[in-house]
């Protein structure tokens, strides 16, 4: 799969995830000189990703790490924002980190599946993805993308299964129907 897919698929998660908390970012939306606490800086760096505003994202969440260095999704989040500029050798040790603090989140299981797949270590990729599925059935995006691993790997059937069950979930994903209909399948 081409390099700026990924990085759309990516983006495409780190949107949805960051969502949520972007009602918790302060109401004015200029940069404040001083930060009152913490949360702040979380919020902010969520602000900063839906924005695409991916070094500032970085910022924000290398401070509220140093203030709370125990909370996953603050590397779950600096994660895609590293891999967002390139990063990926970063992105990969946040991810893994959080995914030491907590094993059970989705998300960073389906970060690392992103991460992996972009360097090509497509095996460990597939486990990240089964592993978020695993955790959260709902995923759409993470049959999708084992489904694509799958078909790179010859594994067609596999690969039509996964695509068939992200169709299921999320109807209007495009390249999934473009893939499907790419081998031939209605």
């Amino acid at each position: 799969m081409r390099r700026g897919c990924w990085k759309s698929i990516v983006l495409l998660s780190l949107v949805l995830c960051a969502q949520r908390a972007v009602a918790e970012t302060p109401a004015d939306h200029n940069r404040p000189q001083t930060h009152d606490h913490v949360g702040d800086h979380s919020a902010w760096c969520n602000l900063h990703i839906v924005q695409r505003r991916y070094r500032e994202a970085v910022e924000d969440c290398d401070e509220a790490i140093a203030a709370t260095p125990n909370v996953e999704a603050l590397y779950t989040n600096r994660s895609a924002a590293y891999f967002m500029i390139g990063k990926v050798d970063q992105a990969i040790t946040d991810v893994e980190y959080a995914l030491r603090l907590n094993a059970s989140n989705a998300v960073s299981h389906y970060n690392r599946g992103l991460l992996y797949a972009h360097k090509g270590d497509l095996a460990t990729a597939l486990t990240a993805y089964g592993e978020a599925i695993r955790l959260n059935p709902l995923r759409a995006h993470a049959y999708h993308n084992r489904g694509a691993l799958l078909e790179r790997l010859g594994e067609r059937e596999k690969a039509i299964a996964d695509y068939r069950m992200a169709l299921k979930l999320a109807p209007n994903l495009l390249l999934t129907r473009q893939n499907l209909y790419r081998l031939g399948v209605d």
